[in-house]
């Protein structure tokens, strides 16, 4: 995903700038060039080539056409044999963009600020693109297969609005048993120097390893909205939707219908607040390790983590966009856990604000906090002050059926029979009572509440050592 970023803000940054040089040529040309060479020089930093071939000009014409080309070297290096940048051992592989652009003779007379250009762009492999994937795919793109369609408008300030299309395909990997089926995606972006806004719809997408391993979704959509201001982050919200998330394998099934899952940055006094919810209308588990299958209904999770120190958090967030695969060992020590321990030692603070699920015994409820206790020093160097100066709580909330019947799945799965097993979970469950560890909610639901504090566990403020003691005897 990031790389995609990377290379269609690069192709758009330089296509608005061709558009530039093109419709302020008469007028504003020097100052244009100057910022086209700035960009290219940008570009570079990030690691990428960026070259434009500016062709089919004249004064006074309606439309014109371009070509850019992108080589980034992460293409490269993620290709089986990949190509480095030395001169000698060819070209990187690249992406083409076919651009075609709006402008007249009216719009090269107009200030800088207030101009602008429409442009449709195609993205095609190149050759040294289509090889490396031919190593590794099959069927592999030819260099006049259309990857990606962008259209839309750009500003000279930067601002650049549109739509996209990329179309349907399917592949295997050669070596492999592997497939991919890969239903396209359709969406709308706006990005200034800023901002961004993003929203994007693909109907489905199956990822398939030999018969016994395959991963699919449906009706995925996603959406992004915020700045790019405050560092290497965006600040605002990103959400994901799909109608269906199915994960099979010989060892187990996993089941998702009407996921959402969202993300939220924003600054608050003391830090960054990082929150997150998911829900989903139903969640299905089956696994040999799995003593019985789980089906819950309604479920969801909500959380946050505030008091993040931003400066440390873009450092993180700059080290995943330089590093997208595996951090290198020198980085992490360097870089990672440096910015780790700063936002450790700012005693950040973590909520869960609910956690909720349903199933055939009744609706589960938890919360709960976690935080470093005032005047603590947690070192991520020294495990045990983290321990000690954590401070963390967990309420439970569940029916009364519930509790009974995960007690009596818990013995039936060690070996007693149905019937002692019923027997002995009603026990158990009076004997929790009894002794403090389990406190009735009315007729039918119990509440535990879970501290740690000052390195001791406690169950509704009794030492769980006890607990342990009664669901051993």
């Amino acid at each position: 995903m990031q790389k995609k970023k990377v290379i269609l803000g690069a192709a758009a940054a330089a296509v608005v700038l061709a558009g530039a040089h093109y419709g302020g040529a008469t007028l504003i040309g020097p100052k244009v060039e100057d910022r086209f060479r700035a960009e290219i020089q940008r570009l570079d930093t990030l690691d990428q080539r960026a070259t434009i071939r500016i062709s089919d000009y004249q004064a006074g014409r309606l439309t014109s056409t371009a070509e850019v080309m992108v080589r980034p070297a992460a293409l490269a290096s993620s290709a089986k044999g990949a190509k480095t940048k030395n001169a000698d051992q060819g070209p990187l592989p690249g992406i083409r963009f076919d651009v075609t652009l709006e402008h007249g003779p009216l719009l090269a007379r107009l200030p800088l600020p207030f101009g602008a250009v429409g442009f449709e762009a195609t993205a095609h492999p190149d050759e040294a693109l289509r090889q490396a994937l031919a190593d590794e795919i099959a069927p592999a793109p030819e260099t006049d297969t259309t990857l990606l369609t962008v259209s839309g408008r750009g500003g000279f300030t930067g601002t650049i609005s549109g739509d996209f299309h990329s179309a349907p395909f399917s592949a295997s990997v050669v070596e492999e048993e592997l497939s991919l089926d890969w239903g396209g995606m359709t969406g709308s972006f706006s990005t200034d120097r800023d901002s961004l806004g993003l929203t994007a719809d693909a109907p489905s997408g199956e990822l398939q390893e030999g018969t016994g391993n395959r991963f699919r979704l449906t009706d995925l959509h996603l959406e992004a909205e915020g700045t790019t201001t405050d560092g290497p982050y965006l600040l605002g919200h990103q959400s994901l939707t799909a109608g269906s998330v199915e994960a099979l394998a010989p060892e187990g099934e996993i089941g998702i219908e009407e996921l959402m899952v969202t993300s939220h940055l924003d600054r608050e006094e003391g830090g960054l607040r990082v929150g997150f919810e998911t829900e989903a209308t139903a969640l299905r588990l089956r696994g040999r390790d799995l003593a019985n299958p789980v089906d819950w209904k309604d479920v969801r999770l909500e959380a946050a983590l505030a008091g993040v120190d931003a400066n440390a958090y873009g450092e993180l967030a700059q080290v995943v966009q330089d590093y997208p695969g595996q951090v290198p060992e020198a980085v992490l020590r360097g870089r990672v856990l440096p910015a780790v321990q700063t936002i450790l030692a700012g005693r950040p603070h973590l909520t869960l604000e609910e956690a909720r699920a349903t199933n055939a015994e009744g609706t589960l409820e938890a919360t709960g906090e976690a935080s470093f206790s005032d005047g603590s020093r947690p070192d991520i160097n020294r495990p045990r002050t983290l321990v000690e100066a954590l401070d963390a709580r967990l309420t439970l909330d569940a029916p009364a059926a519930a509790v009974k019947a995960n007690l009596r799945r818990s013995l039936t799965s060690q070996g007693r029979s149905e019937e002692l097993a019923t027997r002995q979970a009603e026990m158990l469950v009076d004997a929790l009572a009894a002794d403090g560890y389990l406190k009735a909610e009315g007729e039918d639901r119990y509440r535990t509440e879970i501290t740690f504090r000052g390195s001791q566990l406690l169950v509704n403020g009794q030492p769980a050592l006890g607990l342990m003691g009664v669901l051993m005897q």
